[in-house]
């Protein structure tokens, strides 16, 4: 068995949605609601905060369904509520959750959590794990304990919590092992960490609140469940492409944020560095400016279009179209993945008008 690196968390104003109550936080979150907390920073200039090392050597690959930053990349925790004026008293819920996970058929899947979390005033936290396809939750024996770090009653902060060292000067920290009973079928699962914290009733001339919490997501894989290579390129450059009837190259000039074994030494194309069985995907979107036309996307090994990886459609003026294409391959050592287009009849196809307009990636399974 080996250890390998999921995903670390950390609380950012990208990933972290609040509302009245721990519940309503998680159940907005899993309804795909935008996050809306704001950062307070170090709102009263003395609170705790959770940094890594500066030399934080934990840069090994971390992969959910897509390539996670390494551990040692991700953003130091920031801190969290819902507006810059909290109201004393208050008590909100907050949550976020991982990237999906995949669990094989019939595998027990074994992972180890580790949180460390700090509170202006005082919280309560939860982890829970939830089918990622339908948002069911999964019970285990090891998550869904409420922790408890303090009294939440708004009172305490002038009744118990009077003196140091206060409630807000504790940084929890916590971990735990997690083991998810073997399902039939292949399952993406997602775990989401909610908060209760409490804000207490001024003490004082300052009153603030805030959340910053850290955790790292491991799991123990089988040697031959290890991803050892996995990469992709994407086209970022907005702008159009002439199409012929012969293949033409997809200009793709964006690596991947994370890679492992893989080669992007050629330009616009993936360069296999270990022979093996890897899952290929395509995404591209845009549209044409005449009538209609048939146009295709595929994969080209070594620059020859694969008619079992090719996706056609009949394309109209204007209609923005998106292509999306999965297969699997045994690829060798020195292979170069890339995408190619054709139209019937010659046109110019343009590529979507903002953001990333084509990805090829690539991931080794076996």
């Amino acid at each position: 068995m080996t250890i390998i690196n999921r995903q670390r968390l950390t609380s950012q104003t990208t990933n972290t949605v609040f509302a009245a109550t721990q519940a309503q936080a998680v159940a907005s979150l899993l309804a795909g609601a935008l996050p809306n907390t704001v950062n307070v920073g170090n709102a009263p200039l003395i609170w705790p905060s959770l940094n890594k090392y500066i030399n934080d050597n934990n840069v090994a690959p971390a992969f959910t369904t897509i390539p996670e930053q390494p551990f040692a990349a991700v953003a130091e925790p920031q801190f969290l509520w819902s507006s810059l004026t909290p109201a004393p008293g208050e008590s909100l819920g907050f949550a976020a959750m991982t990237s999906p996970i995949l669990i094989d058929a019939n595998t027990q899947a074994e992972f180890v959590l580790f949180l460390a979390a700090f509170a202006d005033n005082a919280h309560t936290v939860k982890v829970d794990i939830v089918n990622a396809q339908t948002l069911v939750p999964i019970p285990t024996a090891d998550t869904s304990v409420s922790l408890l770090d303090g009294s939440l009653s708004p009172v305490t902060g002038v009744t118990t919590d009077t003196s140091n060292p206060y409630n807000w000067q504790k940084i929890r920290y916590y971990s735990i092992p997690i083991t998810l009973t073997p399902v039939p079928a292949d399952q993406l699962i997602r775990f989401v960490i909610s908060f209760e914290v409490s804000n207490y009733l001024d003490n004082g001339p300052i009153n603030t609140a805030g959340l910053a919490f850290v955790a790292d997501f491991y799991q123990f894989v089988g040697d031959d469940e290890i991803v050892s290579a996995f990469g992709g390129l994407l086209l970022s450059e907005v702008g159009s492409l002439n199409l012929t009837s012969a293949p033409t190259r997809v200009p793709l000039d964006l690596p991947s944020n994370t890679s492992l074994n893989i080669s992007y030494a050629t330009p616009e194309v993936i360069t296999i560095s270990e022979a093996g069985t890897y899952r290929v995907d395509i995404f591209l979107a845009g549209t044409i400016v005449i009538a209609n036309a048939q146009v295709g996307v595929g994969l080209g090994i070594n620059n020859t279009p694969q008619a079992d990886m090719t996706q056609e459609l009949i394309m109209r003026a204007v209609d923005f179209s998106t292509f999306a294409l999965s297969n699997y391959y045994v690829l060798s050592a020195g292979d170069q993945l890339s995408i190619l287009m054709y139209a019937i009849p010659d046109l110019q196809f343009q590529f979507s008008a903002t953001g990333i307009t084509a990805v090829l990636s690539v991931q080794r399974v076996f």
